[in-house]
């Protein structure tokens, strides 16, 4: 590998992973992503190459369409509410960075951080792969669609249609950001506390009337095993968690963090003699004060970026 190879490719790097991520859900398989991109582009004269960013984000957006279409396949089997790998604010997967970053547009740090929530996700996962990726490259990247047809190998009125499309899916829910964070944070510690006492009207009165929790255990570790709805059936939920904690040989101390660009937690577990481990990441979405939706991420699997950035 020549240094000239990789210099061209480092200044690509977060913006290919920041699309990445976005595309897959999945940090690791992000990396493995932009890793096979940079091994394709080994192989290639970077001098030849008029745009290397353009070259470089066609390379890993056709990598993450073949990836996505497996990846479907093993979430159909997939046990209990699936959720993307959680990501802490200061990730360098917040922010698309590159070369070609919008910085003079005041609102684009605000719809990247919007792109990266839980529920946007999992709106995304309605999407066709080429839909996903043509909605992403045009409304978060801001790519113009003669750019995206070259890069997905379609029209550009294909990818137009494609975008659109996926619009109309995205649109009917945006993520909340009615609470300011330090407000947020206030809330998600009064929760905390009054699971803890076994207060279930408390828990209740925090969340609101419509409330969703997802918890995502992957079926390796304990975890509700479908969406529960409604506030009295997660207070009740929560408070038994809580319960049965009182029994755990370990103690969990809890953080509060930004999740993927919302406010959230992280749960870390010490066990003596044996180094701490990250036991789950969560995020909160409000509405009108309340508490709307809780994302928490336990599977194991799915830890190991966040742990990593703890350590």
């Amino acid at each position: 590998m020549s240094s000239t190879t990789h210099e061209q490719f480092e200044p690509h790097r977060g913006r290919l992973m920041a699309l990445a991520y976005r595309m897959l859900g999945s940090v690791a398989d992000a990396e493995d992503a932009v890793q096979d991109t940079f091994i394709k582009w080994q192989k290639v004269d970077g001098a030849d190459i008029a745009a290397p960013e353009a070259w470089l984000v066609t390379a890993c957006s056709r990598r993450c369409i073949d990836m996505l279409r497996e990846a479907r396949r093993h979430r159909e089997t997939y046990v209990g509410p699936w959720l993307p790998e959680p990501v802490l604010g200061e990730s360098d997967i917040l922010w698309p960075g590159g070369a070609s970053v919008p910085e003079a547009r005041p609102d684009a740090h605000l719809e990247a951080a919007e792109s990266l929530t839980m529920s946007f996700m999992l709106l995304l996962e309605r999407l066709s792969p080429a839909e996903r990726a043509a909605f992403l490259l045009h409304d978060v990247f801001d790519y113009p669609f003669d750019q995206i047809a070259a890069m997905l190998g379609k029209t550009s009125a294909a990818c137009r249609k494609l975008a659109e499309r996926a619009r109309g899916h995205v649109r009917e829910t945006r993520p909340r950001f009615e609470v300011k964070h330090q407000d947020a944070y206030r809330i998600l510690g009064q929760m905390f506390e009054a699971a803890r006492r076994g207060d279930l009207d408390g828990v209740t009165s925090l969340l609101s009337e419509d409330a969703e929790l997802w918890s995502d255990g992957g079926g390796k570790v304990v975890a509700a095993r479908r969406v529960l709805h409604g506030a009295p059936r997660i207070a009740h939920f929560l408070c038994a968690i809580n319960a049965a904690r009182q029994h755990y040989p370990h103690s969990t101390e809890i953080s509060f963090r930004e999740v993927n660009g919302m406010p959230g937690a992280v749960g870390v577990t010490r066990t003596p003699g044996e180094p701490p481990q990250v036991e789950f990441v969560l995020s909160l979405e409000f509405d009108e004060g309340q508490i709307l939706k809780i994302h928490n991420v336990r599977n194991p699997d799915k830890l190991g970026h966040v742990q990593s950035q703890l350590d």
